[in-house]
């Protein structure tokens, strides 16, 4: 027996235990541990499956924003040069309105101040970067840009081209706003 005051140290099951008894009790705890790490695997593949899903449907948001971005973009750019167009489109108007009062010979006063109205609206459509179409008398007649309003017979000018402008078209870039209006020659 020990001295009093010592304590025995506890017996050790494993160590008391029968050697087949500690197999089968280890045994039984690597089982538990390798169905915990089964566990722990089917987990991880739920969990990257899961992000890979997440991370799929991140890339689609953002895919979807980046095309809506670019559309919206798109139909304001749209929406300007409509608004531009139309802009140039009112001021051709005012311009030709203009050029024939001036055509009417009004007085020095009045010539004056309508001559400063036309530098202004031209100031405008070059401030639009509207360019006028005026095609020369011999130049071919182009129906892309021209709208003939008129034909006549004629030896002096070949067949389809332009006699006489009538009035100037305008256009923005390579988009024509208003076709130049001529007056075209035929064959006689």
């Amino acid at each position: 027996m020990a001295p009093e005051g010592s304590a025995d140290p506890a017996p050790n099951r494993e160590s008391t235990a029968p050697p087949s008894e500690r197999s089968e009790r280890l045994a039984a705890a690597v089982d538990e541990l390798e169905g915990q790490v089964e566990d722990l695997e089917a987990e991880r593949e739920r969990l990257e499956a899961e992000l890979e899903e997440r991370t799929n449907a991140l890339a689609k948001v953002q895919a979807d924003y980046e095309n809506y971005r670019k559309r919206v973009e798109q139909e304001k750019d749209e929406a300007r040069r409509e608004a531009r167009t139309g802009l140039v489109e009112v001021l051709a108007g005012v311009l030709d309105d203009v050029d024939r009062a001036l055509e009417a010979d009004p007085d020095e006063n009045v010539r004056k101040g309508l001559e400063l109205v036309v530098k202004r609206v031209e100031d405008k459509l070059d401030s639009l970067d509207a360019e006028r179409v005026e095609p020369e008398p011999g130049q071919r007649f182009d129906p892309e840009r021209h709208e003939a309003l008129l034909t006549e017979t004629t030896d002096e000018h070949e067949p389809d081209h332009v006699i006489e402008l009538l009035q100037p078209g305008y256009a923005i870039g390579d988009r024509l706003v208003r076709a130049a209006r001529v007056k075209v020659a035929k064959e006689p």
